[in-house]
C-alpha cells in the first residue's frame, strides 16, 4: 500500500462498499477521506449523480467517523438507462424509476443524506456556499454547462473542492478542455492513477472578469487547441491514464480533424492493447457530425453535408441508415442521382420502410418541380411516429420549400399545429411553429413555444433566430 497517499489507508466498511458503483474502490476510498479528513463544516456537501448510493455511502462514511451530523445533497434523474443493465441486475426497463432502491441501497447512511430528484440541466441551488462538488454524471456540454452555472457561483476561490470523477472517461472529454484551458481560474489538487477521477479547487471567482465561458461547445475549441490541450494533459499523466486522452484526442480528430490522422491514433490504441469494444463510445460522434451535415446541406453546402456523411461512414463498424440517407441528399443536390439512389437503397436496406425513403422521394419530387407531390410526401413523413429529429428537421425544411413554391401561407399554423401533438419534444417542430405563430402576430404563444424549443435544444439556430427576432419585442414591451 502506497503510504504516501493518505486515502488508500481508509478502509471501508461493507455497508459502504457492497453497493453496486460506477467509482473504483480507491475513489470512494478518497471521497470518503475528503469528508473525513478535509471537510471543515464551512459549506455544503453536493453530490451530483448518486445513481445506487455507492459514492453517496463513500462521502457519508467520512462524516460517520468524524461523528458529524450535516447531510449530503445528492441529485440524480433516477431513470433507468440501458447501460446500466450491465453494471447492476435490475429487471427495470428503460425510463424505470429506481429511486426507491438507491434508498434501500443506502438506508445505513441516509441520516446523512437528502437525496433529491432533479434534471441536472433544469434544477436550481439555494444552499449557499459549496465546500465539496462531486460531480458522477456522463453528460457532455450541455451538461457540462448547465452544473457549472447552477452551481459553480457557489464555489469558494481557494476553499471549494470540485471532484470530477469521469475527467479521464473519453466519453467526457469535454472535461480537460474545459478545465486545462483555464490554468489561472482551476488548480488541480488531487488525482488518482489509473483511473478516471480528478479534483480541483477554483483560484477565482468564475463568472466576471477573466472568469470562464458561460457556453462551451464543441466549436469553444478548434482541432489545434484541443490537441495541445490534450497532449500537455497525456505530458503529466502516469502511463496508466495516457490512452484515456489519447482516446479523446481520436474522438476530436473524428469530429474536426483529417479522417487519415484520426484512423492513425486509432491504430496507435490498438497497438497499445486498447480492445476495439471499447472505442465504441470514442467513435459515438455521429450525432455532432449528422447536425453539421444537414445544416451544410440547407446553407446550400451539398459536399460540406457529403464530407459529414462520409466521414460517418468511414468509422470502422458503423454504416448507419441516418448517415447513408444524409449521403443520398447531398449527392442528389450535387447532380448525381445515381449515386443517391444507391445510397437510399441501402437505408432502406438497413431498415426496411423508414421514413428516410419518404423523404428521399419528396426531395425528388421537389427536384421535378412536382411542388405539391413533395409537400405530401414530406407530410406523411413527419407524420411518422419513427421520425427522428434529423427526419423531423429535414422533413420541416422540404415541406417549407413545397409551401414557398405553391404560394401557400394561409394553411401553414394550421397544419403545424395538426403535427403539435405528435412533435411536442422536437426542438426543430418547436421552433418551426414559433415561426409561424410570430408571422402570424402571435406573438405570445410564439415566445412560449420558442423558449421549450431552446431548453430542448439551446444552440438550435432556427429557434436562436426566431429568439433574437422576438427578444427586442418583448424588451419594448
Amino acid at each position: 500500500m502506497d503510504s504516501q497517499v493518505p486515502w488508500k489507508q481508509v478502509v471501508l466498511p461493507a455497508e459502504a462498499t457492497r453497493i453496486k458503483s460506477t467509482l473504483s474502490l480507491e475513489a470512494r476510498q478518497y471521497l470518503t477521506w475528503l469528508t473525513s479528513a478535509r471537510y471543515e463544516g464551512w459549506g455544503a456537501i453536493v453530490e451530483l449523480g448518486t445513481w445506487l448510493g455507492g459514492g453517496t455511502a463513500a462521502l457519508a462514511e467520512g462524516l460517520r467517523i468524524r461523528g458529524r451530523a450535516e447531510k449530503i445533497q445528492t441529485y440524480d434523474r433516477f431513470e433507468w438507462e440501458p447501460y446500466m443493465a450491465a453494471l447492476a441486475a435490475s429487471d427495470l426497463a428503460p425510463g424505470g424509476d429506481f429511486l426507491a432502491c438507491t434508498l434501500r441501497e443506502i438506508s445505513d447512511y441516509l441520516p446523512w443524506a437528502d437525496v433529491h430528484r432533479a434534471d441536472l440541466c433544469e434544477s436550481d441551488w439555494a444552499g449557499g456556499a459549496i465546500e465539496i462538488l462531486v460531480v458522477d454524471v456522463l453528460g457532455g456540454w450541455e451538461l457540462a454547462n448547465a452544473v457549472l452555472k447552477t452551481f459553480g457561483p457557489f464555489l469558494i476561490p481557494g476553499r471549494s473542492r470540485v471532484v470530477l470523477a469521469s475527467f479521464r472517461s473519453p466519453h467526457d472529454y469535454c472535461l480537460p478542455l474545459i478545465f486545462d484551458s483555464r490554468p489561472g481560474v482551476w488548480q488541480q489538487t488531487e488525482a488518482l492513477d489509473a483511473d478516471q477521477l480528478v479534483t480541483f479547487i477554483p483560484l477565482k471567482s468564475l463568472f466576471g472578469p477573466a472568469g470562464i465561458d458561460t457556453d462551451y461547445s464543441e466549436a469553444s475549441f478548434p482541432l489545434a487547441t484541443a490537441e495541445t490541450l490534450l497532449r500537455n494533459r497525456m505530458a503529466r499523466e502516469s502511463e496508466a491514464d495516457r490512452p484515456k486522452l489519447l482516446q479523446m484526442l481520436y474522438r476530436k480528430r473524428l469530429i474536426d480533424g483529417s479522417l487519415d490522422d484520426a484512423m492513425e491514433i486509432r491504430r496507435q490504441l490498438l497497438d497499445a492493447g486498447i480492445p476495439e469494444s471499447d472505442l465504441s463510445s470514442t467513435e459515438d460522434v455521429e450525432s455532432i457530425l449528422m447536425v453539421r451535415g444537414w445544416e451544410a446541406l440547407t446553407d446550400g453546402n451539398p459536399q460540406g453535408a457529403l464530407d459529414c456523411a462520409a466521414r460517418c461512414l468511414s468509422i470502422p463498424g458503423r454504416r448507419s441508415e441516418q448517415a447513408l440517407t444524409l449521403l443520398a441528399f447531398a449527392h442528389l443536390r450535387m447532380g448525381d442521382r445515381s449515386a443517391a439512389e444507391q445510397a437510399i437503397a441501402e437505408a432502406e436496406s438497413l431498415r426496411p420502410g423508414a421514413h428516410q425513403a419518404q423523404l428521399f422521394r419528396a426531395e425528388v419530387l421537389l427536384t421535378e418541380q412536382r411542388n405539391a407531390e413533395a409537400k405530401t410526401v414530406a407530410l406523411e413523413a413527419l407524420f411518422n411516429p419513427a421520425a427522428g429529429e434529423a427526419a423531423i428537421e429535414w422533413g420541416l425544411n422540404l415541406l417549407v420549400l413545397a409551401w414557398d413554391r405553391l404560394h401557400e401561407h394561409d394553411a401553414r399554423l394550421a397544419t403545424l399545429q395538426s403535427l403539435a401533438e405528435l412533435r411536442q419534444g422536437s426542438p426543430s417542430f418547436l421552433a418551426h411553429l414559433a415561426r409561424e405563430l410570430d408571422l402570424s402576430n402571435r406573438e405570445a404563444e410564439a415566445r412560449a413555444t420558442v423558449k421549450r424549443a431552446l431548453a430542448l435544444a439551446p444552440g438550435h439556430r432556427l429557434a436562436n433566430t426566431v429568439w433574437k427576432h422576438l427578444e427586442p419585442m418583448g424588451m419594448r414591451s
